[in-house]
């Protein structure tokens, strides 16, 4: 009797419940004879959607940039301001480029226009190329020689095939040779320099004349140029270290004459 009295005084301590979770009372253990394990939290399936969503987002972003914006609007929890600043990404670089480009050819275009100013008063003319011989009318300009001249008619000109310098004129040309010719050399010294090289072409004495406005000098030619027979006349002009000659092969009245036309409309280039 006193061992089931015994037994029915001894009383179970009440369990402690702490929001929702049953603790066992201290001292107690499971009906089975095991202590009771911990709980384990689970992830929620929407969180681990989220993420996997996320990585594919940013995958096609760096990868196929217009499908990654549709995952990323569709499939991903991103911020809104997120989502438009990546769809207008695009569209920014683009601003910004055109902006860059425009930018750089305003401040180069200001550069080349200082660069080429010209000072007011003070102008600048780009050297031109320049044609050998050219003809106005009936005046022949030969800018390699420096000089012009009025052709009479029916007289003719062309350039000689030893110097763009010189010039053959007459009515019928062989070769280099015509009725007469201009040529240009160097290496004289002065105008009795250049006389001296004439006197085995020369048969008077020479006599002073003007041409261009230069003193010159006029002597008949005489003799033989190799099988050449020489006649009629020529003047020897020096001018800054040129000597001009200026010959005609006839004593002709006609030619002669218009052999003077050329010399009184003989000029040198400025």
């Amino acid at each position: 009797m006193e061992e089931n009295s015994v037994q029915a005084t001894t009383q179970v301590p009440n369990p402690i419940i702490v929001e929702n979770e049953t603790i066992p009372p201290q001292g107690t253990q499971a009906l089975n004879g095991q202590p009771p394990s911990p709980s384990t939290p689970s992830v929620p399936e929407s969180h681990q959607n989220n993420i996997f969503g996320t990585l594919i987002a940013i995958f096609l972003l760096l990868s196929i940039y217009p499908m990654g914006l549709i995952v990323m609007w569709f499939a991903t929890k991103w911020p809104r301001w997120v989502k438009l600043l990546l769809t207008l990404l695009p569209v920014i670089l683009i601003i910004v480029g055109i902006v860059v480009i425009f930018s750089a050819a305003l401040i180069g275009s200001r550069n080349i226009s200082k660069s080429t100013s010209v000072t007011p008063g003070v102008y600048e003319v780009s050297p031109k190329p320049t044609t050998p011989v050219i003809i106005e009318g009936n005046r022949i300009i030969n800018n390699d020689g420096g000089y012009s001249f009025i052709l009479p008619s029916p007289w003719k000109a062309k350039i000689s095939s030893y110097s763009k310098s010189d010039i053959i004129f007459g009515e019928t040309f062989l070769n280099d040779l015509g009725i007469g010719s201009i040529s240009v050399n160097t290496g004289d010294k002065s105008l009795n320099d250049a006389l001296s090289k004439q006197n085995p072409k020369t048969v008077s004495q020479p006599n002073q004349i003007t041409v261009g406005g230069i003193p010159a000098v006029i002597e008949n030619l005489g003799g033989t140029d190799g099988l050449i027979k020489l006649e009629g006349k020529v003047v020897v002009v020096y001018k800054d270290g040129k000597t001009y000659l200026i010959e005609v092969l006839s004593n002709d009245p006609s030619n002669l004459a218009k052999f003077q036309e050329i010399l009184s409309t003989f000029k040198f280039a400025q």
